[in-house]
């Protein structure tokens, strides 16, 4: 299931603000700080929406209770923590006491050569054979990245082939998505800075709907672009590697790299 606090930004960034799911979201962004257990009635009485609503707001993004929201979202603005250190600690570490722009840009072209060497033209062509086979493409992952494939999304449309987002924030269309997988669904899971086993073990932990099982047990096709020693078939998936770098950034980058790519070499062969 997409990460919570992301799933509270989706929604902020598409509805109305006068709508019962913005105003929940925008007060759990930015008045509550993950410190300490948040209680539906405090919630109820600074918002002034009733439990029932809350609870149904809970459900509709998979999760059974209040309880089990809150502490999934209080995990997730732990999580985003630790990040958030990891970075400045590979920051400073890659920079140490100046802000480099050389560095940086060699750490770049660093990761940008070990790509290159794990991600030929035959893995480009291969991806487009597993799109050309497919009726439907669905994209799973981070708001932030799986956005960046909306150019492919548009060029596939010329080529009567769909590609589609998942429905995070409306849970029973997100059932119903799952349903619908089929050896004709071509499933793109990216996580440019995530191995496919964390990911995985991450959605096993996490309440609400384990839509990992879901995939793997349906007949859809199944390609991960994140971390990886080689890109090629493996047991479940096929992947496609992004190398490892300390700068997170470095791999989202690395990822619209590829999709540039993707989206030229479909070009080119249409």
């Amino acid at each position: 299931m997409l990460d919570i606090r992301k799933q509270l930004f989706t929604i902020v960034n598409y509805h109305n603000p006068n709508n019962v799911k913005y105003i929940l979201a925008n007060y759990l962004i930015y008045k509550y700080k993950g410190e300490g257990t948040l209680s539906i009635n405090k919630v109820t009485d600074n918002t002034s929406i009733s439990k029932t609503s809350i609870i149904k707001f809970c459900k509709s993004l998979g999760y059974v209770s209040w309880r089990q929201f809150i502490a999934e979202l209080q995990n997730s603005y732990e999580r985003d923590k630790i990040d958030f250190e990891i970075t400045k600690m590979a920051t400073k570490m890659a920079h140490a006491n100046n802000f480099n722009f050389k560095k940086q840009k060699d750490d770049f072209l660093k990761v940008w050569e070990e790509y290159d060497m794990l991600n030929g033209k035959e893995v480009l062509f291969q991806c487009i054979k597993f799109i050309e086979k497919a009726e439907t493409i669905l994209l799973f992952g981070a708001v932030d990245e799986i956005s960046l494939f909306t150019n492919l999304q548009s060029q596939l449309l010329h080529q009567e082939k769909k590609l589609v987002f998942p429905q995070n924030t409306k849970i029973e269309y997100f059932k119903m998505q799952l349903k619908d997988l089929n050896k004709k669904t071509l499933v793109i899971y990216v996580s440019s800075s995530s191995k496919w086993n964390e990911v995985k073990e991450k959605e096993t932990m996490k309440g609400g709907i384990n839509y990992i099982n879901e995939l793997l047990n349906s007949n859809a096709k199944i390609i991960f672009i994140g971390q990886a020693k080689t890109s090629g078939h493996k047991k479940e998936v096929y992947e496609i590697a992004i190398p490892f770098s300390l700068n997170k950034n470095i791999s989202k980058i690395t990822l619209f790299k590829f999709i540039i790519e993707l989206e030229e070499m479909y070009a080119y062969l249409h």
